[in-house]
């Protein structure tokens, strides 16, 4: 804090633990806009753990909690879980950025600590209230309820007749049958919400910390992006516990499909990467490759399982030879 004078460091510290609070408090006051906050909460932290140190990170942290607390009375310790488990990812991920860490390993160190601090999380929540994180809240059910609704209304699908059925009750079925299938795979939804959510708080930074003069170490390009050949054991764990479930165990046969849930993602994303490596490397004219771009897109679900299966395929067959080139 030399750097800047004791009273400018001390002022900039004040500003940037006011800016966490105001960010803590909207995601409180503000549910429909929870999601953004929790991308924007790790940032200040973040700055404080880069341009001073951990020491005034965990400081400005803990105050920001305490302000929490005592602006919503009764006494409510789980209101203060998002902005702990959120400020803790950016001290994490200032952490990174000060020791000049690689991008890209940055990225993979920040959505495995995200995940961690939402399994964490969940666990400290349900020890507080007793409420279980693998099944759905009544809020979650209404805004659950609240979503289907509006999906509805927005591509027409319900009549009239219809509307009047669900209001009656004969109409229940297909969401109660949505609620269950969201709740089945609630834990991979989780973990994926988690990496996604740290993905963006992480490109964010990147931006942030250029804008304002920090030195970035540069990571690969997206269409270089590959994992490595033993992530494949993954894939033999995930559809390994999905075949014994369904013989054995219904329990284990749900962490399979969730495993798979999760793996799905993953691959989507590698399957990607892969298209955009070879769209820029393969020599054909702009509109040939606007073209075949358009017909991924109208025939998207086709599309999305290809991705899918090319990515599960890439680590194993080097689609890219990305293992030749190094």
């Amino acid at each position: 804090m030399a750097n800047d004078g004791i009273s400018g460091g001390m002022l900039k510290w004040a500003e940037y633990t006011l800016l966490l609070v105001l960010i803590a408090l909207a995601g409180v006051l503000l549910p429909e806009f929870d999601y953004l906050a929790y991308v924007f909460m790790p940032l200040p932290v973040m700055f404080m753990t880069i341009r001073y140190d951990l020491k005034y990170g965990l400081i400005g942290l803990g105050s920001s909690v305490l302000v929490l607390l005592y602006t919503f009375q009764p006494f409510q310790p789980d209101i203060a879980l998002p902005l702990l488990q959120y400020g803790t990812l950016g001290i994490v991920l200032g952490l990174f950025f000060k020791k000049l860490e690689s991008s890209g390993r940055i990225l993979v160190y920040i959505m495995l600590t995200a995940v961690g601090l939402a399994v964490a999380a969940s666990g400290t929540a349900y020890l507080i209230n007793g409420e279980n994180p693998l099944v759905l809240s009544s809020e979650e059910s209404q805004a659950l309820s609240r979503q289907w609704s509006a999906m509805n209304e927005r591509m027409r699908i319900i009549d009239e007749e219809e509307m009047i059925n669900a209001a009656s009750g004969d109409g229940a079925e297909p969401f109660q049958y949505l609620t269950e299938v969201f709740q089945y795979y609630l834990p991979a939804y989780e973990v994926v919400a988690a990496a996604v959510t740290a993905a963006f708080t992480y490109v964010l930074a990147i931006f942030l910390l250029g804008r304002y003069g920090y030195k970035v170490q540069p990571g690969p390009a997206f269409s270089e992006i590959h994992l490595p050949w033993y992530s494949i054991w993954a894939l033999i764990i995930g559809l390994g516990l999905l075949l014994l479930g369904d013989s054995f165990n219904v329990t284990t046969a749900k962490i399979g499909k969730n495993i798979l849930f999760i793996l799905s993602n993953l691959y989507f994303i590698m399957g990607i990467s892969v298209f955009v490596h070879y769209f820029k490397k393969t020599k054909v004219s702009l509109l040939f490759k606007i073209l075949v771009t358009f017909t991924l897109l109208i025939c998207y679900p086709i599309s999305c399982i290809c991705l899918v299966v090319i990515g599960a395929i890439d680590p194993l067959a080097d689609f890219r030879r990305l293992t030749a080139l190094k």
